[in-house]
């Protein structure tokens, strides 16, 4: 995949890109699955949603706003104001009547259980069994949720590198300097992207044993490697762009 250190340039190549695997699902109807949507990238990063809910979103079981609904307080239930008692006059008592005292009831005797008769047991029901369709699509969903959480780490990432460079003093600001604090970005975006493969086999791994079991073509695990693949060289070189400007 040839690359360029041109922003506008970069963001093309991200977008053709992400038509990798999206296009290819389109050959894969039965499976419900789709990529997260800015507004739902931002509520995934900013933790107004876990990445189980993020994963309901992508396979089409829930939206952000029956989430965000879902996840406001109730607000708290208003006591009532307890009526002042009037004013009572004391008046001369009234008679009490006798009471005769009445027999006391006697106890309803519950008869013993029959100890040859075993008490009846309702059966629990089985969870069902997700299809194989339905765990591809989560698969997918988990790749989408994982780009999506090592997008907003390696922002983070950035946005906290450029704020402890702007702290600096201009006489801080060396070339020296400079490349010391881009050369530990490197290095921790190089540990962060040797966890993500890490994780991104695991779920190829097992996306490959489902398709063939199913009976299924692997050209969507060879999209998704493809684009994982192309995502790293893109980042990389939005990186450069960022430190070298």
């Amino acid at each position: 995949m040839g690359i360029t250190n041109d922003e506008k340039a970069l963001a093309e190549k991200r977008e053709e890109n992400d038509k990798i695997i999206t296009d290819t699902l389109d050959k894969y109807p039965e499976l419900t699955v789709r990529d997260l949507i800015e507004e739902e990238k931002k509520a995934l990063a900013e933790g107004k949603i876990t990445n189980e809910e993020a994963l309901l979103i992508i396979q089409g079981k829930t939206t952000l706003e029956e989430l965000l609904q879902d996840n406001v307080p109730e607000p708290p239930a208003e006591i009532p104001e307890e009526p002042e008692a009037p004013a009572v006059t004391p008046d001369t008592p009234p008679e009490v009547p006798a009471v005769t005292p009445e027999e006391p009831e006697k106890p309803a005797v519950t008869p013993a259980p029959n100890p040859e008769i075993p008490p009846a047991v309702t059966p629990e029901p089985e969870p069902e069994t997700p299809s194989a369709d339905e765990e591809i699509s989560s698969l997918v969903a988990q790749m989408y949720v994982l780009k999506s959480e090592f997008t907003a780490a390696l922002k983070n990432l950035e946005n906290t590198t450029l704020k402890d460079y702007a702290a600096l003093s201009n006489e801080e600001k060396t070339a020296e300097v400079k490349t010391k604090m881009m050369n530990e970005v490197l290095d921790t975006v190089a540990a962060m992207e040797k966890d993500c493969d890490t994780k991104v086999n695991a779920i190829l791994e097992k996306l490959t044993a489902l398709l063939t079991e199913s009976g299924k073509e692997l050209t969507l695990v060879e999209s998704i490697r493809a684009a994982y693949k192309n995502e790293k060289t893109i980042t990389k070189a939005e990186y450069i762009n960022t430190y070298f400007k």
